[in-house]
């Protein structure tokens, strides 16, 4: 054998030696097969070629040890539980009557917050607060500045007065427009975003798998390059519960979204009520109506509407929407009328409508729409609270 032919194979010898040794150094444990990584090392070391070949051959797995083609028949609900554990027992488990939510504690608070850009005040006196376990509805027009209270809650940007506060230590939040690296899978973007808060092991992994599920991309192998509009409104949610955060804000999460991506997010952010605190930033008021306790709603810099769902849609003036019938066309639908629950109008109003020859066979409160309480409050630009006025109707 000749000095070169020994030179080339002392060569080959050590780069094969160098190469398995940085691949087994980089590789995470979670990836590493057969072998624990110090066995695998000396493995390497000590016998010479066949060490480095046979560890690069089945000494590690290039992709994670989540199967991204398994299907989970588990409910969001179940998913989150998983990640939060059980909900404690000041949470609030029921959707917006719940008197849990009116006596927890506030995590997040923000008062006379006011933001000037040159000479420009884009927000005047924010005053609003967050109470635990529930979703908030941060409802505005464009332009109204919900992203610019987000950021400043968040210290991504300074303000020129005001105080925010909050009980939070863990925060997770997801911007109007998120960004990838677009060569990533989901799996692999989880666990780089993992990391980031000091996750590791079995801990991420059981963290990356629920959060697949939950976001429904545990069957999507591909890259995010190819993910649709709505699939990566998804895992942008994932990413921002990765932390298990106590305080969670989503800016516009479903805009621009299809009625089943908007649907699958809202579903995301539904089973989050009573495990972590939920600021909904949308101008979408029906997404608010399904899923939201209480909304704020934003105009000129101001609060100018805020309250409980249920008690804004709520009139002071007592309307009714009645449903009458000729008086004498009442013989016909008698059958239909005798096991109806009787209506209790006031006798004035029952007269009066008799002596114009109808009889009243249905009546039923009225309630406002979020859409129309939406309408007159960015139109009149009046402060409402709805928790302390029982004027909610003069808007």
């Amino acid at each position: 054998m000749s000095t070169y032919t020994i030179i080339a194979l002392g060569i080959a010898q050590v780069s094969l030696l160098l190469v398995s040794l940085v691949i087994l150094i980089r590789t995470p444990a979670d990836r590493i097969r057969h072998f624990p990584k110090a066995v695998w090392a000396a493995v390497i070391i000590f016998l010479s070629f066949v060490g480095p070949i046979l560890f690069l051959s089945i000494g590690f797995t290039r992709h994670s040890t989540v199967d991204l083609r398994q299907n989970s028949s588990r409910s969001p609900v179940d998913i989150v539980k998983e990640i939060y554990g059980p909900p404690t027992a000041s949470a609030p488990q029921q959707r917006k009557q719940d008197q849990h939510i009116a006596e927890a504690a506030s995590v997040l608070t923000v008062a006379g917050l006011r933001k000037e850009f040159g000479s420009r005040r884009v927000l005047d006196g924010v005053d609003f607060h967050l109470r635990q376990g529930e979703i908030y509805g941060f409802l505005g027009r464009n332009g109204s500045g919900k992203t610019t209270t987000i950021k400043a809650i968040l210290n991504l940007i300074s303000i020129n007065a005001g105080e925010i506060t909050t009980t939070a230590k863990r925060i997770g939040f997801l911007p109007d427009v998120p960004v990838y690296y677009p060569w990533m899978r989901a799996d692999q973007f989880l666990r780089y975003c993992g990391r980031l808060y000091g996750l590791s092991g079995s801990e991420l992994e059981q963290r990356v798998s629920a959060l697949l599920d939950l976001a429904r991309l545990s069957n999507q192998p591909q890259r995010i390059m190819d993910y649709s509009r709505g699939m990566r409104q998804r895992l942008g949610i994932a990413q921002a519960l990765i932390n298990g955060p106590e305080l969670l804000i989503l800016d516009e999460p479903t805009s621009a979204l299809d009625p089943v991506g908007r649907h699958d997010v809202l579903a995301m952010i539904e089973a989050l009520r009573g495990q972590a605190t939920v600021l909904f930033s949308t101008h979408l008021l029906g997404d608010a109506e399904k899923v939201c306790d209480r909304v704020g709603i934003l105009h000129r810099g101001q609060i100018v509407l805020e309250g409980p769902l249920a008690q804004l849609s709520k009139t002071s003036e007592h309307k009714l929407s009645l449903t009458v019938v000729q008086s004498q066309h009442l013989s016909q639908m008698q059958p239909l009328l005798d096991n109806a629950e009787p209506q209790v109008l006031p006798s004035e109003l029952e007269t009066a409508i008799g002596r114009s020859g109808w009889k009243v066979i249905a009546a039923a409160p009225q309630q406002r729409s979020l859409e129309e309480l939406f309408i007159e409050a960015t139109s009149d630009h009046q402060m409402i609270k709805g928790e302390k006025s029982n004027e909610l109707s003069t808007l």
